[in-house]
């Protein structure tokens, strides 16, 4: 059952219930959380602990105790001038808490496969902290391939963050762009299973080491099906 912050709660009443909760323990996570107003990125029911249409195509802002449960496996490797890929981007805010992440010397990059909802998080980002976009430490683009073979330009990535669903398994493509030791956060569908979070960590010999972290529910990444 979704916790529902009351209706005049703010950004940093609904950190403190996610650190109350146990589910922000990082320092770093809970900087970054405070300092990106959810409601920039979802003015509809900003700080209800459930994802909110965005109102673009079937795109959502996902919950924020998902986001803080991503953030804090991304946190591990998502150090002070980390580079990071976050696909399906949307609203544009979990961009910008990753830029928050990897501060000033990192370099996040936003893909989505709509120029309206690349220029959606690009407006949103720029309205609450423009000097991301213009210093160039973020970069919301929208690739002419799909999404589910990342970016290679800016390869290889400490952490590459999905906000949609793929099938089956994570694309091979996306673990070849991370760097020995990266990490790959995504939500990945089993059909009449369900979709669980799970995070793959690249090891320095090419293994991967695979964990499970919650069940969710999301948008099946553009251009695949199930």
């Amino acid at each position: 059952m979704a916790w529902v912050f009351h209706v005049r709660s703010s950004n940093q009443d609904m950190v403190e219930a996610l650190r109350r909760r146990g589910i922000v323990r990082c320092s770093r996570v809970d900087a970054a959380l405070r300092s990106v107003d959810r409601r920039f990125y979802c003015p509809s029911r900003s700080y209800e602990d459930a994802e909110q249409p965005l109102g673009i195509g079937d795109t959502t802002v996902p919950a924020p105790r998902t986001v803080a449960l991503e953030l804090e496996m991304l946190s591990e490797v998502c150090f002070p001038g980390a580079r990071v890929l976050d696909i399906a981007c949307g609203s544009g805010y979990v961009t910008s808490l990753l830029a928050g992440l990897v501060g000033d010397r990192g370099l996040v990059v936003g893909l989505d496969s709509d120029h309206v909802l690349v220029e959606h998080a690009a407006r949103n980002i720029r309205t609450e902290h423009p000097g991301l976009l213009e210093s160039g430490s973020v970069k919301v683009l929208c690739p002419a391939a799909p999404l589910s073979e990342g970016f290679p330009y800016y390869a290889p990535y400490n952490a590459i963050h999905v906000g949609a669903a793929v099938p089956d398994h994570a694309p091979a493509e996306l673990l070849q762009q991370l760097i020995p030791g990266g990490r790959l956060v995504l939500a990945v569908d089993y059909g009449a299973q369900g979709q669980f979070l799970e995070t793959l960590d690249r090891g320095t010999a090419g293994a991967v080491e695979r964990r499970v972290l919650a069940t969710c529910s999301r948008p099946l990444l553009a251009g695949l099906c199930a």
